[in-house]
């Protein structure tokens, strides 16, 4: 146990110095809506003011270089909400999972309690098209967790399903399902034969990343003593980068996602927007 504590104490200490430095370059936050834009989602959003992941922490700057995820941090204004925004995501497969934990206790700091997750998963379902998007109800978890213990199942009360739902049942945009998404460590697992290892009723993708975030942020609650998914919550939304039969590449998942630039960058409004409507409970 006190190892556990000591890794996570170190962490959060470090995070708590980070957020100095981030206040001081952006100002302040001002928001506790933050957005994890991931492969190909950058180019909805403009930032306003940013800055490089690895300016902020030394964990950073070891990370390589990936397509489609810039890797910044900054401020944008999205359906006329203040939003912090990552641009570009910390994979569990880049090694290093003191950095995804890091990254996303910075954002605890700096007061994010409403947490909007985007990706591109590999389409399940043959009804599927490339460039679909997906509500997500549920993340099945076959991932290594960043915090530590052995892997476990995402808390689902950290997704709130009453408002997944209703983002659902109001989506501006065609071509929007709802149901779950499986995630492993990857990078290789969106392949036809590891995306039949993964299959469950109700998985209509599977990705990379999504997991290991919520599992982040429910600890962060455990750790704070906070109610479940009343003082803080996470919001999954999946765009496919292809169908179940064909081939997969990250390049491939970027090219999709910029295809799909203005449906995209419309989902995100409106998923900001009822996610700002989502009341929190006091402490």
């Amino acid at each position: 146990m006190s190892a556990q504590l000591t890794r996570h104490d170190r962490l959060n200490k470090e995070a708590r110095s980070a957020t100095e430095r981030i206040i001081t370059w952006l100002g302040e936050i001002d928001t506790n809506i933050a957005a994890v834009l991931g492969t190909g989602w950058g180019g909805s959003v403009k930032l306003i003011k940013s800055m490089k992941l690895a300016d902020i922490h030394p964990l950073f700057a070891t990370l390589a270089d990936l397509p489609g995820h810039a890797r910044m941090i900054g401020i944008a204004i999205i359906g006329g909400k203040r939003v912090l925004v990552l641009s570009g995501r910390i994979h569990m497969y880049e090694g290093n999972r003191d950095a995804v934990y890091l990254l996303m206790r910075i954002l605890w700091e700096l007061g994010i309690r409403k947490l909007i997750l985007t990706s591109a998963s590999g389409g399940m379902r043959d009804c599927i098209r490339k460039g679909d998007l997906v509500v997500v109800m549920d993340i099945v978890s076959h991932c290594p967790s960043p915090v530590d213990g052995p892997p476990f199942p995402v808390p689902g009360p950290m997704i709130r399903h009453d408002l997944m739902q209703t983002i659902w049942g109001s989506v501006p945009v065609g071509r929007v399902h709802i149901g779950n998404l499986a995630v492993n460590q990857g990078p290789a697992l969106e392949s036809p034969g590891n995306r039949l290892r993964v299959d469950q009723p109700g998985i209509l993708g599977v990705g990379m990343s999504g997991s290991a975030e919520t599992e982040c942020f429910a600890s962060f609650v455990e750790q704070d003593e906070l109610e479940t998914g009343k003082h803080a919550f996470v919001v999954p939304i999946t765009c496919i980068s292809n169908g179940l039969k064909d081939p997969h590449s990250h390049k491939g998942n970027t090219e999709a996602m910029i295809a799909n630039q203005k449906r995209l960058a419309s989902m995100l409004i409106h998923v900001v927007e009822q996610t700002a409507r989502q009341r929190l409970k006091k402490r």
